[in-house]
């Protein structure tokens, strides 16, 4: 059973472990505030010398400003991700809504859509599209605005205001129930290419369905509280595509090394199809981050861009270089 310890003892602890701590009434502020696990079990390991002593010269600051950088990082994950939502809920309502109607009883058609997703529950099979319709129809009910608002002025919620209610989960498994027509015009529209090159070119839809799988992982991370900073998806990754792994300096060789993949750098890069803003947005706010950090600790470099994901390529250049959004 793990004991409680209170925040004297805690930093004592740290400081057996020489951790060095220049300002001790702040340190066990900070403990109290964000807890000695979200702080120390969170970020310990890159300054650790071993299993249970710290570099020579590691503080307490130090420490916590690896804390403060993730969850700074955190924030603009976030808040990308919760933009994306929008953009993505509004793209494929207009989509719907142009080739299905606005009336539930049409757009939510089961044969609209493609129905083939499945996991099994107690032997039996289960549809992702029928959970997804099951919920949209009870979104339809909902009593809380603007929902009862369109049902009883306007006697339908049109797709537009249906996924309001949605969750981001909802969207992505929703888009992926959409025959070809209505994902290709969703791609076009975000990535802001053409249908024909759309469908020219498979590696566009790939990484399209790859990206929206890693930007949910993201979210979920971000929401539930776990380091970002060097967060790597379970399952979903993004398999290897010659237009998204050109432009992000990453050749296959470092991609079967583990580049390129599931990691904070590939969630950025993927980002650099997005609408202008949103890729401007994350690498002004990423690097702005990581610039304040290493102003102060200019020796963890390597070590930090590593955890984040940068090959070792592009590593050694500047912040500006690697996050770059001139090109884009």
């Amino acid at each position: 059973m793990k004991k409680f310890n209170n925040i004297d003892n805690q930093i004592k602890l740290l400081e057996s472990r020489k951790l060095r701590i220049l300002n001790e009434e702040k340190a066990k502020e900070n403990l109290k505030l964000y807890g000695y696990y979200e702080i120390v079990n969170g970020y310990k390991n890159l300054l650790l010398k071993d299993i249970d002593t710290y570099k020579d010269g590691v503080t307490f600051e130090h420490l916590f400003s690896l804390f403060k950088l993730d969850s700074d990082i955190k924030d603009i994950v976030l808040n990308i991700t919760l933009e994306f939502e929008i953009i993505l809920k509004n793209v494929l309502a207009y989509e719907i809504s142009k080739k299905y109607g606005v009336i539930g009883s049409e757009y939510l058609k089961r044969e609209n859509y493609k129905g083939k997703r499945f996991f099994i529950k107690d032997n039996s099979k289960v549809f992702h599209l029928d959970i997804l319709l099951d919920k949209f129809n009870l979104i339809k009910n909902y009593n809380s605005q603007p929902f009862k608002h369109y049902r009883e002025s306007h006697n339908h919620i049109p797709p537009w205001i249906l996924f309001k209610g949605a969750t981001f989960g909802n969207m992505y498994y929703f888009y992926m129930e959409q025959k070809a027509e209505v994902k290709n015009s969703v791609i076009s529209t975000i990535f802001g290419v053409s249908i024909r090159e759309i469908e020219e070119k498979n590696e566009l839809k790939n990484l399209f369905a790859d990206g929206i799988a890693l930007v949910y992982q993201f979210r979920n991370r971000t929401a539930h509280g776990g380091r970002v900073y060097n967060f790597t998806t379970y399952r979903e990754y993004i398999r290897f595509n010659t237009i998204f792994h050109n432009r992000s300096s990453i050749s296959n060789k470092l991609y079967r090394f583990g580049y390129g993949k599931n990691d904070l750098f590939t969630f950025i890069k993927f980002f650099s199809f997005m609408p202008k803003h949103l890729n401007e947005k994350l690498n002004i706010e990423v690097r702005s981050i990581l610039k304040d950090y290493l102003s102060k600790y200019p020796e963890d470099k390597n070590m930090l861009l590593t955890e984040i994901g940068v090959p070792p390529t592009i590593i050694e250049l500047d912040l500006e270089n690697i996050f770059d959004v001139t090109m884009y």
